[in-house]
């Protein structure tokens, strides 16, 4: 991945995100986590507070839930499954870090289930945040969750492109798909990789040139996830279009 999709990221995600100088971000994905440069970058370049913690804390959600709280962190970027840890503990232990105001989650499909739903009733002043896209494209698409959190939807959409981002939904001949037929999601613009690490084979496989009716050819990802755009404009994810899993490890290691 190089500087220019991060940069695009960076810029999009200061306009449409009420963090400035004041803000508290806390910087809870390992090094070696793609979101890390989010958390990082997406809090330095405004001029925020990046709050950082050691190992212990990160895999302990009793006193990570009390750090939020006594910090007063505003902002927090985590995959789905630590959201619904991090919820549960505060519903089972009754204590809502106050001072949120933006969870951005990513990296599996969001699910708004019950401890979800009450976590965000007892925060009516925190926004979450459904961002989508593979590591070859890092974050491309989101959608804003307000209001009364037990009205949404159990499946929420993974919302609209960002800036200078383009989605095509395509079928196995790589005929792009009429607004509202489920295809193969596919992106182009200022979100690709350069490709992968000496796997020349695989990168020409995944980043094609596809060719756009009145555009001429664009260089795309092809994500191997299933969905299609619906009238309003937002995506919605259906899952793989391969035997592609992921494994979950529960218990004391949900931040690994």
């Amino acid at each position: 991945m190089g500087h220019g999709p991060l940069m695009n990221l960076l810029q999009w995600q200061a306009k449409h995100s009420n963090a400035d100088s004041d803000s508290r971000t806390l910087q809870l994905a390992p090094l070696s986590f793609d979101v890390s440069f989010q958390e990082i970058f997406a809090t330095l370049s405004t001029g925020g507070t990046l709050m950082l913690i050691d190992e212990p804390l990160r895999l302990d959600l009793n006193a990570l839930l009390r750090f939020i709280d006594e910090q007063a962190i505003n902002r927090l970027f985590l995959p789905f499954v630590a959201l619904q840890y991090l919820a549960e503990t505060a519903v089972s232990t009754q204590q809502f870090p106050v001072h949120l105001r933006e969870i951005m989650t990513a990296g599996e499909q969001l699910k708004i289930t019950p401890q979800i739903a009450q976590f965000f009733s007892a925060l009516p002043d925190c926004v979450l945040f459904n961002q989508y896209g593979p590591t070859e494209c890092h974050v491309i698409t989101q959608l804003t969750l307000t209001g009364d959190p037990t009205n949404w939807p159990l499946l929420p959409s993974i919302g609209q492109v960002i800036d200078n981002v383009s989605l095509f939904v395509i079928d196995d001949s790589l005929t792009i798909l009429p607004d509202g037929e489920l295809g193969e999601l596919c992106f182009g613009g200022a979100c690709l990789a350069e490709g992968y690490l000496n796997q020349p084979t695989l990168t020409e496989e995944k980043f094609i040139e596809l060719e756009i009716p009145q555009q001429g050819r664009m260089r795309i990802y092809r994500t191997g996830d299933l969905g299609r755009l619906l009238p309003d404009g937002t995506i919605e994810f259906l899952g793989r279009r391969d035997d592609q899993v992921k494994i979950r490890v529960t218990g004391s290691n949900w931040g690994k």
